[in-house]
């Protein structure tokens, strides 16, 4: 209330000042939403050879399915705010299954046969990437950002299923890059 009164009293007068009053608070974090869509083919093969190499591929063709989740970015206070650490959390679900006649072959007899097989895959997981983020202005209202991180992998009772096995799916974490654009500090893609 006092600095308003200063303020107000030196431009009445036209004097030069400076008003040394701390500047708004830049935000401490972001929190968005993730949505999205992720197209998965999975294939796999394994080897059912008794006393010669004879490999069978499953092939469960490609499909889109949802993802969801939320990141939270915390601002690192130097630099004009331009690194973040940035957490997220997202949920991929992704399920089909497959029946058709497969071949299997032994690569060193030239022989193969056909079997009808069929078989399910269920997949669900959360994946939490960790890492930091490096914001570029091109404007007051653009800016581009970089960021790596590590994400973990949190397995939600994953399974694939074939007539002759079921195989449960181990859960991996994995070195990811990013690149994008953010948008009045409120849209970012």
């Amino acid at each position: 209330e006092l600095i308003a009164l200063f303020v107000r009293y030196n431009t009445c007068v036209n004097a030069e000042h400076t008003n040394y009053e701390a500047r708004g608070k830049r935000d401490a974090f972001d929190l968005n939403l993730r949505v999205g869509s992720t197209y998965s083919d999975i294939t796999f093969s394994r080897d059912i050879g008794t006393f010669a190499p004879s490999i069978q591929e499953y092939n469960f063709g490609g499909q889109s399915s949802f993802r969801g989740g939320v990141e939270l970015a915390l601002y690192l206070p130097f630099n004009k705010n331009s690194w973040a650490l940035i957490f997220e959390a997202t949920y991929f679900y992704y399920k089909t299954s497959f029946g058709e006649e497969q071949t299997s072959s032994s690569s060193t007899l030239g022989t193969g046969s056909t079997t009808r097989i069929s078989g399910d895959i269920d997949v669900e997981y959360v994946e939490i990437p960790v890492g930091l983020r490096y914001y570029y202005p091109l404007s007051d209202k653009q800016k581009l950002f970089v960021n790596a991180s590590y994400a973990f992998t949190m397995d939600m009772n994953s399974l694939v299923r074939l007539s002759t096995l079921n195989i449960e799916l181990e859960p991996a974490g994995n070195f990811q890059l990013g690149l994008g654009y953010k948008h009045n500090n409120k849209y970012q893609a």
